[in-house]
């Protein structure tokens, strides 16, 4: 019905023209144009009802939506639980650049005005996730204004303006980031608010200057809330040189004002952190852009191609813009964003972690560009706003309702008590105090990254210590992006208590007293005890693991564990790997006392990899177990460690 409407009244804008042409200027003439205009008119408060309605059902399904989001405790991203703790963190006046030299372990990558925008918030919200998608949720709908207005200002189009309004909040992939705890949509707000005051200094000549000032301001606050803002403020630049003489001043008012504002931050962030604030926000993700495999060729396709199939028609009027504007010789602003934007984006998004809201940046300056070439079209004679409203009923997509989720239940992780340790990724529901609760929190995703990175080694830290040391009463950890030492760690000291919604809490393991033995020789006890090896040089590191250093000879290796009171069973896990080609090839365990007797032993089947578990009973307070490898032979390495012994009193 809608495209009937639109049809009509281009039929009807035809007809008034061929047939009143050539006709003369009669009284019985303007009547009829008078009735033709009349019925134009009518025609155009039908597309506008049914643009109405659609647009009502869309916002309804939006709000729903958002209504949904904002009242779930889960995280709808990995990175939102981070973000408010964070922001939790800074409003209590702790550092989140911290030195990874003790607890908490944060690496925070983005500078801190979004999460500055989350404690705000919370004054009205309280510390939940709620907060950080509520700071999204505003900014998406100011942005989405602000496409609007800006298209009327340099069209005076008020069907333009509307279009680029509707196109841009009921956009699916805008729309859904939009209820997400993350700097994104504040980002680009400031970058859109800072290029329309930078663009508005070159019309308003009285407030020129302010204006410039202004842009330099907010530019430079949405760099300090995501890095990926900086192209908007060097396409400002650029688009003002472009402008000759006339643009030089606004672009210096502009840049000084944005570089001293910015040196200004950085330097009290960076005394403010102990020096560790650039390391996280600019040494970290330029050490980790450089690791092999982390941004290819293959990413970038792969990307492209989902940018490319999520914005096919927006790009496909963005190239039509062009064209138009190259032909009326037009250089504007958004279309020097999109074009720098652009530039970045292939660079985003050959990195593995990019996602299409890499691309946003492109996105909002080319449907600002498409909003000029809209308006435009809207005031072209005959079909003009017949062709815009046709673009909008084809181009929004379809309304459609929202599932109603069921309460999470949140039980089993609500009630924990003691000491708890929480990745940041999940610890937004622990932000909250609780009697007999003491929290700890620690960056899951990021710290792996940073130790790619060299930056830190888990291994080394306080926190994998402090959990082989099973110093907390819980670990909670959401998802199972973690470091290899912080989840090897927590599988040998510790066992699973139970999942939900993608959490898993673990409890200290019951046995008394843990050794493990690292491949590097080094032993890590849990429990009154102490452990050592012996026999580690006769062995010899491989690809598949330890193996004889000469072939010729057995390797022999001893894992001796000691309790401070007499032991009364103990249980011996490992890898071991034999070569089913090499008949002369053996591996063999044996846990014995300390007389040298054999309390259980066992022979790795010839078959590859086998998972070995010895089981005795313990006469005394002294176990050792005795690995001994012949020919093409290993002891493998299981959860970062070569052997683990498990003690009870």
């Amino acid at each position: 019905m809608p495209l009937l409407a639109v049809a009509f009244l281009a039929n009807l804008q035809l007809v008034k023209i061929v047939y009143f042409k050539g006709q003369p200027g009669s009284l019985a003439r303007k009547r009829a144009m008078g009735h033709f205009d009349k019925l134009a008119q009518v025609v155009i408060l039908m597309c506008v009802a049914f643009l109405v309605r659609m647009g009502g059902e869309l916002g309804a399904s939006y709000f729903q939506h958002a209504a949904q989001a904002l009242a779930d405790p889960l995280p709808l991203n990995a990175m939102e639980g981070r973000e408010t703790v964070k922001a939790w963190f800074l409003a209590q006046g702790h550092n989140i650049y911290p030195s990874m030299q003790s607890h908490p372990f944060l690496v925070t990558i983005y500078p801190p005005v979004y999460h500055a925008a989350i404690a705000t918030m919370s004054l009205l919200t309280g510390w939940s996730i709620a907060a950080g998608r509520l700071v999204s949720l505003g900014s998406f709908l100011g942005l989405s204004l602000l496409v609007g207005w800006w298209t009327y200002a340099a069209t005076r189009s008020r069907l333009a303006a509307a279009a680029i309004v509707l196109l841009t909040l009921f956009d699916p992939v805008l729309a859904e980031w939009s209820l997400h705890a993350r700097p994104d949509m504040l980002a680009w707000l400031l970058a859109l608010a800072g290029a329309w005051a930078f663009w508005s200094a070159f019309r308003c000549e009285d407030r020129s200057d302010r204006l410039a000032l202004a842009a330099g301001v907010l530019l430079c606050l949405a760099c300090f809330t995501k890095q990926q803002a900086l192209p908007y403020l060097l396409g400002c630049a650029v688009w003002g040189l472009g402008k000759g003489r006339a643009g030089l001043r606004p672009v210096l008012a502009m840049g000084v004002c944005a570089a001293a504002l910015g040196a200004a931050l950085t330097g009290l962030l960076e005394f403010s952190s102990g020096g560790h604030f650039l390391r996280d926000v600019a040494l970290y993700p330029k050490l980790m852009g450089a690791l092999p495999g982390v941004s290819t060729m293959d990413n970038l396709i792969t990307r492209l191609l989902q940018v490319w199939d999520r914005y096919a028609v927006l790009w496909t009027l963005f190239a039509a813009y062009l064209g138009w504007a190259a032909w009326n010789r037009r250089w504007d602003l958004p279309a020097v964003l999109t074009v720098v934007n652009a530039a970045f984006m292939v660079k985003l998004l050959a990195s593995w972690g990019a996602d299409v809201n890499y691309a946003f940046g492109a996105v909002l300056a080319a449907l600002l560009a498409v909003g000029l070439l809209l308006g435009a079209v809207a005031r072209s004679r005959p079909y003009g706003m017949a062709a815009v409203f046709a673009l909008l009923f084809l181009w929004l997509p379809r309304p459609s309702g929202h599932a109603e989720q069921k309460a999470a239940d949140l039980s089993g992780l609500m009630g924990l008590s003691g000491s708890i340790l929480v990745n940041t990724e999940g610890g937004h529901l622990f932000l909250n105090e609780a009697p007999g609760r003491d929290v700890t929190f620690f960056d899951g995703i990021e710290t792996q990254l940073y130790e790619q990175a060299g930056l830190w080694r888990a291994g080394e830290s306080a926190l994998v210590q402090d959990i082989r040391d099973r110093r907390f009463d819980r670990l909670v950890f959401y998802g199972d992006f973690l470091p290899p030492g912080v989840a090897d760690s927590a599988t040998i000291f510790y066992e699973t208590v139970g999942h939900q919604n993608h959490y898993a809490v673990f409890k200290p393991a019951s046995a008394g007293l843990i050794a493990a033995l690292a491949p590097s020789g080094h032993s890590h006890v849990s429990g009154q005890g102490r452990a050592m090896q012996n026999g580690l040089s006769t062995l010899n590191a491989e690809t598949e693991g330890l193996a004889p250093l000469d072939r010729k000879h057995p390797g022999v290796l001893r894992f001796r564990l000691e309790g401070d009171r007499p032991l009364s069973a103990v249980q011996a896990t490992l890898s071991l790997r034999v070569d089913p080609k090499d008949p002369a090839s053996s591996a063999r365990c044996t846990l014995v006392d300390v007389d040298g007797r054999t309390l259980a032993d066992s022979v790795a089947p010839r078959e590859g990899r086998s998972e070995v578990e010895l089981k005795a009973d313990v006469p005394g307070n002294v176990v050792e177990l005795l690995i001994e490898l012949s020919g093409n032979a290993w002891v493998e390495t299981k959860y970062g460690m070569l052997a683990v012994l498990r003690a009870s009193y």
